[in-house]
């Protein structure tokens, strides 16, 4: 479908639109392929996952390897769809198996990422990736040949596989070599070999790039001592990794527990499951809180509903731990703090979701030390209140 491919690369997307869907309804599979990406994406029409979700399994069931790789990305995130880790894994090996090296690098990552790590098969595929010039693949394979997981330990390889990826450009892998560099791990120590790999890195913006290139202005290694340098680039990262937190916490939204039912958010709250909160059942705590927060069905009561999402939270609610961070990160009824939201986000990766992992680390990347010290400290005592019970 070239017409179409080109009036979306002009951005010409009603012409694309009025190409495409008489070919969706023809039951193209392509064309589902394209709609289902312009839906994904709002590109001329209202961005809406649960239509693009819909139009990617059509097309993966009839083997488009883009969408069977957007319906792993769909079913990993929740986004369109419940969350399924295990089926979204089964759509990333489809995709995979096309040998697109983009799609093998999706499939490795999501191995790798998963609760129960599957480091040996993602090797696998990262080098499968690598070996047709995926630069983020042979960075990710350089790390697991630096760190033996996966993969017997070679440095040598790592350093092989890092350098064409930072020769190609990835930022990630200019940094590991700096890294190397500093520490003479597989290479010879070389202070200002490593300012150059960091320095390039920072260009790109990698804010952990501009961290170690200010430890070599502040110490002198490498290069003469700048701590005005040192100090504009550890701003420059601090400003980065603020702005990384603010684009997770827009993409996560308001999640809803993937396990429970999404109840007719416009009918009246049914008064059993008004009982039950007011019992302290744990599932009704949760779903009135939505109600509450939102005005959904009932008059809108944000103290009521912080209340109940706290004593879930405090009951072992994985999700509700996780709408309490995302809350205090937007400062959505409470007042906006990174401290406190970084402390639900822990107790909630305790509890086994990924979603709040992600804001966590970045968080504790975007925050001062001692704010994360702070804020960590407070875990244990509520992880004691919440109990040492299996994680949701």
């Amino acid at each position: 479908m070239p017409g179409v491919e080109a009036a979306l690369d002009r951005q010409a997307y009603q012409s694309a639109l009025e190409q495409v869907r008489p070919l969706v309804a023809d039951g193209n599979p392509d064309a589902m392929a394209v709609l289902a990406h312009m839906f994904r994406h709002g590109l001329g029409v209202p961005q809406n996952y649960t239509r693009a979700y819909e139009l990617d399994r059509d097309a993966a069931q009839a083997g488009v390897a883009r969408s069977q790789n957007a319906l792993g990305h769909a079913l990993w995130a929740g986004f369109g769809t419940a969350q399924d880790t295990d089926t979204a894994l089964f759509w990333f090996e489809q995709a995979a198996q096309s040998g697109a090296p983009e799609f093998q690098f999706d499939l490795a990552a999501a191995l790798a990422d998963r609760p129960q790590p599957d480091l040996e098969a993602a090797a696998r595929w990262y080098s499968a990736a690598a070996a047709q010039g995926n630069a983020q693949a042979q960075a990710n394979l350089g790390l697991l040949y630096l760190q033996g997981n996966g993969v017997e330990t070679n440095e040598g390889e790592a350093v092989r596989l890092f350098r064409e990826a930072a020769e190609a450009g990835n930022a990630q892998a200019q940094n590991n070599l700096g890294l190397l560099r500093v520490r003479g791990v597989g290479v010879e120590q070389d202070y200002e070999e490593a300012a150059r790999w960091f320095g390039l890195a920072a260009e790109q913006g990698l804010a952990e790039a501009m961290r170690n290139l200010s430890i070599l202005h502040e110490s002198g290694f490498g290069m003469p001592v700048d701590e005005e340098a040192a100090r504009a680039l550890l701003s420059r990262a601090r400003a980065i990794e603020v702005g990384n937190v603010a684009n997770l916490i827009e993409q996560l939204g308001v999640p809803f527990d993937d396990r429970l039912i999404v109840p007719d958010w416009n009918r009246p709250m049914d008064p059993a499951e008004n009982a039950a909160a007011e019992a302290g059942e744990t599932v009704a705590l949760y779903r009135t809180a939505f109600r509450y927060l939102g005005g959904l069905g009932v008059r809108q009561d944000t103290g009521l509903g912080l209340a109940r999402l706290r004593q879930a939270a405090l009951q072992g609610s994985g999700a509700a731990a996780l709408n309490l961070c995302l809350l205090y990160a937007r400062g959505s009824g409470v007042p906006q703090s990174y401290r406190t939201a970084l402390v639900w986000c822990s107790v909630a990766s305790y509890r086994g979701q990924t979603r709040a992992m992600l804001l966590r680390d970045r968080l504790i990347l975007a925050l001062p030390p001692d704010v994360v010290a702070a804020a960590q400290s407070e875990v244990p005592d509520l992880l004691a209140t919440i109990g040492t019970g299996n994680p949701e």
